[in-house]
């Protein structure tokens, strides 16, 4: 009887609590941009797919799954960009309920490589691939982790307070040493091989990693 109740007790340990999906798509038309805004988010990925397509998918735990119902996607649709964002509205209201909660929330984004994209939180991690469209990565207290193929080049800025800036690529600095400033954290204006779109990588806490793909 005791070994059963062994047994029982780790499989109550390895039960977890069950995620709610949030997604949102949108068709590609004449759009050449996406934005996404997700404030509160443990990571964002960003994946590159065939289809014509924007696709979103969020899976949420929000106060044990208690509460997952503050979060929602807004999405929004002109001739040149597609936006998805969190309702902040409906995630205030609900937020107000609760003296503290905790959340678990992990954003992947699918679009074809056409698109440029701009990527935007507080709390996350962002995760990508270079694909030889313009990005603009913002994190306040999130690394940012960006893999580039051999095949392709890169010019960035990429920007940090306290953390730093870590590649395993061989960068150049078109505007000299001047490109390479480190006062209060580090702020790089950096080429990667024969350099590309211009992008840029920015945040407070965390750190900026540029990978060999």
């Amino acid at each position: 009887m005791k070994g059963l109740w062994i047994i029982l007790c780790g499989l109550g340990c390895l039960t977890g609590v069950a995620q709610t999906t949030y997604q949102e798509k949108a068709d590609i038309t004449t759009q050449n941009q996406v934005n996404v805004d997700f404030p509160f988010t443990d990571e964002i990925v960003i994946k590159i797919w065939d289809k014509k397509e924007a696709f979103i998918e969020a899976r949420v735990t929000i106060n044990e799954g208690e509460d997952d119902a503050m979060f929602a996607i807004e999405k929004s649709v002109t001739s040149s960009t597609i936006e998805f964002l969190m309702d902040k509205d409906q995630w205030k209201g609900n937020e107000k309920k609760r003296d503290c909660w905790t959340s678990e929330i992990f954003i992947t984004i699918y679009l074809p490589a056409s698109m440029g994209v701009s990527a935007k939180t507080i709390s996350g991690d962002i995760i990508t691939h270079y694909f030889d469209q313009p990005l603009e990565l913002k994190t306040i207290s999130g690394n940012i982790d960006l893999t580039i193929e051999s095949n392709k080049g890169l010019d960035f800025r990429a920007k940090t307070i306290s953390g730093d800036v870590y590649s395993d690529l061989e960068i150049t600095y078109p505007q000299g040493k001047d490109g390479l400033r480190k006062f209060v954290g580090m702020d790089v204006d950096g080429r990667i091989r024969q350099g590309g779109k211009k992008s840029s990588f920015e945040t407070i806490s965390g750190s900026v990693f540029l990978r060999k793909g």
